[in-house]
């Protein structure tokens, strides 16, 4: 290869490598970005909850996260569930509606987006519940946050969530007054209000906003019964530590400093002022889990949190289009360029071997050119023939059998055509290829094979007549004057016919 050539292939490689490297990894590290940068990513996986009745009245609000790129989101079941009279929770009913609330940059200002969703399943004693977005045409808001595989006491965690008085926010009635009025209106027409963009001048800055509490966990017992102020109990293994939980943040990721889910917040513990519980990511993915067992698609687990395809498969769920776009680009150069580089690569091999090769050119079918003449008649110029590789001493081999069925061979080693330039077929004592005297209708001096050279070197095969009785034939055609030679030639001397191969 020459050097240009691999300098080139190589600088495209590597240029290919810092375009796409970046994309795929960006996100899966936190030390390309600051962690402010990362725990907004993280809150962009949390979102607002709002239960409401058929009338439009605010049943209650709470948090979720998204677990998956398919709209699957993970909450408690009583943000989804009415209460009964003495505490405890209702079933989910059909009839009312839970919507996510979120915010969406369109054009120069911030619109509110509500998001119906449908509870595909529900465990009031394990107080979780499991969303799905009905219309996915956001798909990019809805990023998923992966679960961690394990976790421990001491270890940092962050809760995620909305936090609110609703009941008393003024802009929150404000809003979701409205709201009431225009679903109530949309029900009265038939109509369910499934996504909505609303252009409304409201301050949603105090209640819609995700907002991140730090602290640690303290331990982890198992077995324990879940007390969430509703009367129902469950043995689960729960976290309990020391982040602050406020009203509304119930539903909310609490995460590890990589932003893996190690569970779900659910309560504040009244026996520990400073303690606080969440349902353990391994309780949650229990839940979520088919009969199969499976969750390849139903939630990220985090089971090697340092691999490249977990990076690049979270980093995928997370992207925006245009970074799919760009990623599925970058690999293609990627691809592109390492085939290009093993092409050239095995391009260049056979060049050098061709360089140590001597090269005969094959016969024309309908002209026989002389040396040096470059203009292709056939197909078989074209190609450029067979060649002579120096380094192993080839032979001419020349096989056939004679009318009464016996077997011939001659074998004429190429460094004694190359020294003698002309070599003589016939029943002559001085052939090359010599016949016995059986075969009278060949001549004594039949044809000949000849070797020559052009002015760039390039060697080439010859056959030609001697003036037999019976003519030479090359393929069927009677030879009148020299012929270039080449593999598979079927050479006809009178009634004896020899298939040619440089061996």
């Amino acid at each position: 290869m020459k050097k240009k050539n691999l300098i080139a292939i190589l600088a495209g490689l590597v240029l290919a490598l810092l375009i796409v490297v970046p994309i795929l990894l960006s996100g899966g590290g936190s030390g390309a970005v600051s962690m402010e940068e990362n725990l907004q990513r993280y809150k962009e996986s949390v979102k607002f909850v709002l239960h409401l009745d058929l009338n439009g009245q605010t049943r209650s609000g709470g948090t979720a996260f998204v677990i998956n790129g398919e709209g699957n989101l993970v909450t408690n079941a009583h943000v989804v569930c009415p209460k009964n009279p003495d505490g405890s929770l209702a079933e989910h009913s059909e009839t009312d509606l839970i919507y996510l609330v979120y915010e969406k940059q369109r054009r120069n200002r911030k619109v509110v987006v509500i998001q119906r969703v449908r509870v595909l399943k529900c465990d009031r004693s394990r107080d979780l519940a499991l969303l799905q977005v009905t219309d996915m045409a956001d798909r990019a808001e809805f990023k998923p946050l992966a679960f961690a595989s394990t976790n421990r006491e001491g270890q940092s965690v962050t809760a995620l969530g909305y936090p609110g008085s609703y009941d008393s926010d003024n802009n929150f009635q404000k809003f979701f007054t409205r709201l009431g009025v225009k679903i109530v209106t949309e029900n009265k027409l038939d109509r369910m209000l499934n996504r909505e963009e609303l252009d409304w001048d409201v301050d949603m800055e105090n209640w819609l906003n995700c907002v991140s509490t730090d602290g640690t966990i303290s331990h982890r017992p198992t077995n324990t019964g879940l007390h969430t102020g509703t009367a129902r109990e469950a043995a689960l293994d729960i976290v309990v530590h020391t982040a602050t939980l406020q009203g509304g943040m119930s539903g909310g990721p609490l995460i590890n400093n990589q932003g893996r889910v190690v569970g779900v917040n659910y309560a504040g513990r009244r026996d520990h002022e400073m303690n606080n519980s969440a349902i353990d990511a391994g309780e949650v993915l229990k839940f979520i889990a088919p009969r199969d067992g499976s969750l390849e698609d139903i939630a990220i687990v985090d089971k090697d949190p340092d691999s490249f395809i977990y990076t690049l498969r979270t980093k995928l769920n997370n992207a925006e289009p245009h970074e799919v776009v760009i990623t599925v680009l970058c690999s293609v150069v990627i691809i592109g360029a390492a085939v290009t580089v093993l092409m050239v690569l095995l391009k260049d091999k056979n060049r050098r071997t061709r360089r140590q090769m001597i090269k005969t050119t094959p016969k024309s079918k309908t002209q026989n050119p002389t040396p040096g003449d470059n203009k292709p008649t056939t197909r078989f110029e074209e190609e450029a023939g067979h060649t002579i590789p120096m380094g192993r001493a080839p032979s001419l081999l020349f096989t056939g059998i004679d009318p009464n069925g016996k077997a011939l061979r001659f074998r004429i080693p190429f460094k004694e055509l190359e020294s003698k330039r002309t070599l003589l077929v016939g029943r002559s004592e001085g052939c090359a290829i010599r016949f016995d005297r059986e075969y009278k209708e060949v001549s004594r001096q039949h044809a000949s094979i000849m070797y020559e050279q052009d002015a760039e070197g390039n060697g080439y095969l010859y056959i030609r007549d001697e003036q037999a009785t019976n003519p030479t034939l090359v393929n069927g055609t009677p030879l009148r004057e020299k012929c270039l030679l080449m593999d598979g030639d079927e050479l006809t001397f009178a009634s004896v016919t020899l298939t040619f191969k440089l061996d």
